[in-house]
Formats: structure tokens, C-alpha cells, sequence
């Protein structure tokens, strides 16, 4: 009996350390994340970058704008549960790696959950592509190539994907 009470302390110790490294961890995301250059900071996005400034160059209609935005609620409905698994596996990567019981074994079959939530992702997107498309006039099929084209590249190390929604 006396010497359960002379590891209590230790337990105590162990079980605090464990529930602080779980726990008590504060994401510093200023330090892991640089931040985004000042023209990405807030706000909306800069000209050029994203479907709505095209959309508002081709003088669409009032029922094309409704067909293209039933369409993008459509798309935003049918991803948000794919991006909630790629998030999760990520995160299930990362604490593996973390935790020091890494496997190629377990990283590969959250690898293949995570390929496939990103393929059903861009599934959707080449849905919602070819429906807008059917929705577009020959001449706006036309002029959203060529602004697509003439569109200017993203600085490095920006991402528009919508993580975190």
C-alpha cells in the first residue's frame, strides 16, 4: 500500500504532462503561417482573381447570374463535406507524425481518404464547369477564355482555395 502512495506524485506528474501537451498547446498560427502579402490581407479579393470579376465582364443576364449562382450554392453544398475529410486527414497526418507512431501502413490508407475527398472535389468542380457552360453564350464561352488567359498568376505560396470554411 505505501508504495502506490510513493508513484502518486509521479502519475500526477505524467498524467499533468500529458494533458498539458494535449491540451495546452496554443497555435501560434503568426509563426508557422508567414502572412499573406498586404494586397491578399482582408477584404475583397484584387481584380482579376476569381470567377465572380470574370462573370461580371460578360454582361450576363439576370437568369444566367441566377443559374450561375444556384449552381455555386450547388457546388459550396456538395464539397463542404469533402473538405471537412481532407482537413481531418490532414490533421490525423500531422498528429501522427507528430506523436512519433508514424506507419507507412496508417499514412497510406489516410493518404488514399484523402486523395479520393479531393477527387470528388474536383469532380464537382468539372460538373459545375460544364453546367455554367451550358449556361454561357458562345460569345461568353469566349471572352471567359480569353480572361482566363490574359488573368495574372497568383503570387507564390498564395492558395485560394477556400480551407477552413
Amino acid at each position: 500500500m505505501n508504495s502506490i502512495y510513493s508513484i502518486l506524485p509521479l502519475i500526477a506528474l505524467v498524467l499533468f504532462g500529458f494533458i498539458q501537451s494535449t491540451f495546452g498547446q496554443t497555435s501560434d498560427a503568426s509563426s508557422a503561417i508567414p502572412p499573406p502579402p498586404p494586397e491578399f490581407r482582408g477584404g475583397p479579393r484584387p481584380e482579376g482573381f476569381g470567377p465572380r470579376d470574370a462573370f461580371n465582364k460578360l454582361g450576363l443576364s439576370d437568369v444566367q447570374k441566377q443559374q450561375i449562382e444556384i449552381l455555386e450554392v450547388n457546388s459550396r453544398e456538395l464539397t463542404e463535406e469533402q473538405y471537412k475529410i481532407v482537413r481531418s486527414t490532414d490533421e490525423q497526418l500531422r498528429m501522427m507524425v507528430e506523436s512519433g507512431y508514424f506507419s507507412d501502413e496508417s499514412a497510406l490508407r489516410l493518404i488514399r481518404v484523402k486523395t479520393d475527398a479531393m477527387s470528388k472535389i474536383e469532380l464537382v468542380r468539372l460538373r459545375i464547369d460544364a453546367a455554367i457552360a451550358k449556361v454561357l453564350t458562345t460569345d461568353q464561352k469566349t471572352q471567359l477564355a480569353r480572361f482566363r488567359t490574359q488573368r495574372r498568376p497568383l503570387p507564390p505560396g498564395v492558395d485560394l482555395r477556400p480551407d477552413g470554411r
